[in-house]
């Protein structure tokens, strides 16, 4: 993808990485929203049939090329209902959904998405993490500096107060390692191809550890995740 600038990195320790465990017929819950928590069952059962798709799919593809399948599935199976999800968390209706009726009923946000990137990894035999914390569009390509003279405060660990012209969001997304390098992945925040069909984020990144990565985007500011905490 032109949109990706990736660079070259020296293998990182293998030990360093912590992949998250998936469960069958456990509860994933995500705190990001103080006031309102969202949680899924994961069955594995019922998710069997997208799994057997994605092997069909990737036959003997392997390294980054494995994982770009396994986000287009994500992207074709989840369709987006941030719509419909955020209203069944405002009226606390029926809480007992899994990730296989929220595929079935459309009302699938970032959360479901890493979630079920993330489960294709885990059944695969690849190591996959879920990152919770905050995307930034911005001019500005380093947070710790500030061309405009404009003063940052800092309201919490890692999260800045954006200028008004900035776009930003609570966000889920992935860091998987291939090869012993690890990869940005995100299924959510697609960018924009030569073919006019949006692609997901693969980006290589220097260190896992990192909790900011920095994604150059071809004519558009640049976009920063910021992580805050793992599922």
């Amino acid at each position: 993808m032109n949109d990706l600038l990736v660079a070259e990195t020296p293998p990182i320790d293998q030990e360093a990485f912590t992949p998250t465990i998936l469960a069958d017929n456990s509860l994933i819950t995500s705190t990001m929203s103080v006031i309102c928590p969202q949680s899924v069952i994961i069955e594995f059962q019922e998710l069997e049939p997208y799994l057997a798709e994605y092997r069909r799919r990737i036959g003997n593809l392997k390294g980054v090329e494995q994982l770009r399948e396994a986000a287009l599935l994500t992207i074709e199976t989840l369709k987006a209902g941030e719509a419909k999800w955020a209203e069944i968390l405002r009226q606390e209706q029926d809480t007992n959904y899994t990730l296989g009726r929220c595929i079935r009923e459309q009302v699938n946000t970032c959360f479901h998405r890493a979630i079920f990137f993330s489960w294709l990894m885990q059944q695969t035999g690849i190591k996959s993490q879920i990152i919770e914390g905050r995307w930034l569009e911005t001019d500005r390509n380093d947070l710790t500096e500030n061309p405009l003279g404009l003063e940052l405060e800092f309201m919490l660990p890692n999260r800045v107060k954006f200028l008004t012209a900035e776009s930003s969001g609570e966000h889920l997304w992935n860091i998987v390692r291939i090869d012993r390098q690890p990869y940005l992945v995100d299924t959510s925040y697609l960018l924009e191809s030569d073919n006019q069909k949006p692609q997901p984020v693969i980006h290589q990144i220097t260190d896992q550890s990192q909790t900011q990565v920095k994604l150059p985007i071809r004519n558009k500011p640049t976009r920063h995740y910021i992580q805050e905490d793992r599922l």
